[in-house]
């Protein structure tokens, strides 16, 4: 992932994610993003079995409030006999441009 990204009301902005898969581990690992600020969602899919990588969509509505802060990217192993542990990327900066600078 980017170490920072910039977002207008509005729009919207792809993240791609890459899993470094280890221990064996081949299962479903589902996406997170945490630390969203008001007004900005995410569309979250999964990355499937034996695979490395997905694309996350941040969107920005149009209230969206200008400003900067973190987001953090989170997946979790998922499978059978494996316990769901949370794994995290390096914090992403998110600023929110003002509308008037779109």
């Amino acid at each position: 992932a980017p170490e920072k990204l910039a977002l207008s009301p509005g729009k919207s902005v792809e993240i791609a994610v890459k899993l470094e898969r280890r221990n064996g581990f081949t299962g479903k690992a589902p996406l997170a993003v945490l630390g969203l600020p008001e007004g900005v969602t995410a569309d979250t899919p999964e990355i499937g079995e034996n695979k490395i990588e997905a694309k996350i969509t941040l969107k920005a509505e149009a209230k969206a409030a200008p400003g900067e802060t973190e987001i953090v990217v989170t997946a979790r192993s998922a499978g059978e006999d494996v316990a769901p542990a949370p794994h995290s990327a390096a914090p992403i900066a998110l600023t929110i441009v003002s509308a008037a600078h779109t």
